[in-house]
């Protein structure tokens, strides 16, 4: 079941845009609740008391509806809450709008959305070619391949779990620690749909430095999947366009290796 999840969610997200029915002000506004109340306590206290509740929820509810109606009402369950932890916005409807914006040479439109994608709200200047790719990427990680990683791993709860921190003010190593591992998952499927010897290059660098940095694994590891030089002499929509197309590549090379799983088991 987990796999058809994901496959008709992922679908559904690659050709529909659902971002305008994704709204987690609900949640944002009981932080700011519980941050008021117990403003006395650590934060990643109240950040556990905001967890709980809905972590626990999405559990019972989960459990209850397992076998119901033969699976159906769980599978409906599960589609709609993977649906609903993608996001915000539809990740491949705003990078595409980048690569239309920067085709017709409006560098600016294409650097502000993809800031935003990003997190990033104050103003800043027009991105470097090569800079807007781990951009592109880190976009995918949070909006899509996290929310994927945590869903295969702890289902629904993980799912929840893992959005509901990325959309919390109570971040700081939290989210590093979660995103670490799609990171370094994803920079593997990167090697996997590129140029894996530059890509394992990249690795034994980056392996030896003690702190994470999960957006420049995504830079480096991305780049050399493309060939930095091959990448170079591309138009920037091409190289925003490539980007995600390597990221599509991922998805595809780890849908088919979790059917092959389950065709063999």
């Amino acid at each position: 079941m987990t796999f058809l999840v994901i496959l008709m969610a992922l679908l559904i997200e690659r050709f529909f845009d659902w971002s305008h029915v994704r709204s987690w002000n609900w949640y944002k506004a009981s932080m700011r609740f519980l941050s008021t109340t117990f403003k006395q306590l650590p934060a990643y206290v109240v950040l556990l008391f905001a967890l709980l509740p809905i972590a626990l929820i999405v559990w019972i509810v989960q459990t209850s509806l397992h076998h119901m109606l033969y699976g159906l009402v769980e599978f409906v369950f599960q589609l709609i809450l993977f649906l609903y932890c993608l996001g915000p916005q539809n990740l491949w409807a705003e990078i595409y709008f980048c690569v239309n914006a920067l085709a017709h040479g409006e560098e600016k439109q294409a650097d502000e959305k993809l800031n935003l994608l990003n997190g990033i709200t104050h103003e800043k200047a027009n991105q470097k070619p090569l800079q807007r790719l781990p951009l592109v990427w880190n976009a995918a990680m949070k909006r899509v391949f996290a929310v994927m990683f945590w869903f295969l791993i702890l289902g629904p709860v993980g799912a929840v779990i893992y959005r509901a921190i990325e959309q919390s003010r109570v971040k700081g190593k939290f989210l590093i620690w979660l995103e670490w591992p799609p990171v370094f998952v994803l920079t593997i499927l990167f090697a996997l749909g590129g140029h894996f010897v530059n890509v394992f290059t990249c690795w034994r660098v980056l392996i030896k430095r003690k702190e994470m940095n999960n957006y420049e694994w995504l830079e480096k590891c991305g780049i050399a999947a493309l060939g930095e030089h091959e990448v170079e002499q591309k138009s920037e929509s091409t190289q925003v366009k490539q980007a995600i197309q390597l990221f599509d590549r991922a998805l595809i090379i780890v849908l088919v290796m979790f059917a092959l799983t389950i065709l063999l088991h």
